[in-house]
């Protein structure tokens, strides 16, 4: 397997996979994920190695562990150490720093009935989100887990060390397009999102315009990167998610991060970048389109604009106000269609007039 490669400060490093496996306990037949940002060449000085380890039993904690790591965790979530260790329990997670390359190593383990389970349970997610299309974020999708989950977003993106065919079948249960899917969902940014933009933009509040916009255009560079296979959930990351984006994407990510570090000293400046902002996400939300159909795991853009029209014309016949709901569908189908209204022009419909 290649080597891990990552940066500490300007000195390249480069790690053969076997030295970090052997900081980790394994057995034969046990499934090795190396995980986290040094291994997806995110890391910093401060980063460490993640490892999830997949096992048939978990091990049997020994008094010898505890010479080479620093803490050891039970299959209860207790914290052992030498004078509480019981005969038989079980490793459950280990934590040790390993001090010839200076970095902490953090092995978490799994059973692997256990993480079976576990992705059952986002399968079974995915299959309710392509029956409900709305919004993964509002209150009734509570239960979907993507915002705070990062371990299965970090297993999909780490590098199987070993055991990888085992893995692979493991993984049958859900793909990692199907989690994408999910994530992708989950941080597309919803009308409201747009709407506290708009709101601010048009009742000249340009600080708190750009403010909402930042959050808009982190989203919709969030949404993209999972369309284009990244599965990383952690908000941290998202610009650097973004830096990523390969050809003929780079374009829109060089954009991106021109407006993530441009200055905004007076008014003027703040309100060209809420335009530009949502004429970027208007860009990367129409290239998302063919994206979509080009995926199995995402191609639900006709049923998903049919959802909203019937949503929206049903509220309609409910009395709710008409020209509301077809600003929301304006915007939303932008997500869907080629045929929306620029964003810019969007912005002009929230215009209350005195």
């Amino acid at each position: 397997m290649e080597n891990i490669r990552f940066k500490e400060g300007q000195r390249a490093v480069e790690l053969p996979v076997s030295d970090l496996l052997a900081q980790v306990t394994h057995s034969d037949g046990d499934i090795v994920v190396l995980c986290g940002t040094l291994v997806t060449g995110y890391g910093n000085a401060n980063s460490d190695f993640d490892v999830h380890v997949f096992c048939d039993e978990l091990p049997i904690v020994e008094p010898h562990h505890f010479d080479v790591n620093d803490w050891i965790s039970n299959d209860q979530g207790q914290w052992l150490d030498r004078a509480t260790l019981q005969p038989g329990q079980r490793m459950k997670g280990l934590w040790n720093f390993w001090d010839d390359v200076k970095r902490a190593v953090d092995v978490k383990y799994w059973l692997v009935d256990e993480y079976q389970a576990y992705l059952q349970t986002f399968r079974d997610r995915y299959d309710d989100a392509i029956q409900n299309l709305g919004y993964l974020r509002s209150s009734a999708y509570g239960l979907y887990g993507i915002g705070d989950n990062t371990a299965l977003a970090k297993i999909f993106e780490g590098r199987c060390a070993l055991g990888g065919d085992r893995f692979d079948a493991v993984n049958s249960i859900l793909s990692k397009d199907q989690y994408c899917y999910l994530a992708y969902r989950y941080h597309l940014p919803t009308y409201d999102d747009f709407r506290d933009a708009a709101g601010a933009f048009v009742s000249e509040d340009y600080d708190n315009a750009v403010a909402f916009a930042r959050k808009y255009a982190e989203l919709t560079g969030w949404a993209f990167s999972h369309l284009l296979g990244n599965p990383n959930t952690n908000r941290k990351w998202v610009l650097e998610m973004v830096k990523r984006w390969p050809a003929p994407y780079d374009s829109l990510s060089a954009r991106f991060v021109e407006l993530y570090f441009r200055g905004l000293p007076d008014v003027e400046a703040r309100r060209r970048f809420v335009l530009d902002v949502v004429a970027l996400c208007d860009e990367i939300l129409a290239a998302s389109v063919p994206l979509q159909r080009q995926n199995p795991a995402f191609d639900f853009v006709d049923e998903t604009r049919a959802f909203w029209a019937a949503k929206l014309g049903q509220d309609a016949e409910a009395g709710v106000r008409s020209e509301q709901l077809r600003l929301e569908y304006d915007w939303y189908a932008r997500n869907f269609s080629d045929l929306a209204i620029p964003g810019g022009e969007l912005i002009e419909m929230h215009r209350v007039e005195g």
